[in-house]
């Protein structure tokens, strides 16, 4: 199934904010010693937007709101772009099964030149990969593993970037929240929840 990608425009009228979540099981001993253990490698993100629908003509309004529906709420998953340009690091890429060269990033509009690392060790531009701008899975840049390069099955590639963020997500919510005329404004409040691959 081809996912769809949210919609750039219009954007949320006000900043917005982006939960990052990591899951760690903490087990407690009788000496007050604790242990911990790391669940999720990489973070689940969710991004609460608002949007002041006074602010919005009547067919902006209906392009949130139609994607909403067409997904029908938190059923349907798609590819969400952060709004704000911005550095990442340690990001997920996929992992190698010794023959597939090409990868998506998880951002579009990247910069030039990203850091990659597969099994944690950095590989070099045009030595070991190269940069390729889209055409990846809803507009995302890629990057393609050089001849005797392509990493080893189960090996984890990951990259470090300055781009526009990109998660597969789901509206964590199945509801469509409008706040109407509450100081002369009238609110939209959507949550998009990272769901994993």
């Amino acid at each position: 199934m081809t996912l769809q990608t949210y919609p750039s425009d219009p954007k949320p009228s006000y900043s917005y904010v982006i939960d990052s979540e990591f899951r760690t099981i903490i087990s407690d001993f009788e000496s007050g010693k604790e242990q911990r253990r790391s669940i999720w490698r990489f973070p689940k993100r969710t991004f609460a937007l608002i949007y002041k629908v006074m602010r919005m003509t009547d067919a902006e309004r209906n392009v949130v709101y139609d994607f909403f529906h067409n997904r029908r709420g938190s059923y349907e998953p798609f590819w969400f772009f952060d709004f704000i340009k911005r550095k990442w690091i340690d990001q997920y890429v996929g992992y190698g099964n010794g023959t597939t060269a090409i990868f998506d990033l998880p951002s579009k509009t990247t910069t030039q030149f990203p850091k990659v690392y597969v099994a944690g060790i950095e590989k070099t531009r045009t030595v070991h990969w190269n940069f390729l701008s889209g055409g990846g899975e809803g507009g995302a840049d890629r990057i393609q593993f050089t001849s005797g390069n392509i990493p080893s099955a189960g090996q984890l590639i990951t990259s470090d970037l300055e781009g526009y963020l990109r998660i597969k997500g789901r509206f964590k919510d199945d509801k469509f929240t409008e706040e109407i005329f509450t100081l002369d404004s009238e609110n939209i409040s959507l949550s998009i929840y990272e769901v994993k691959y």
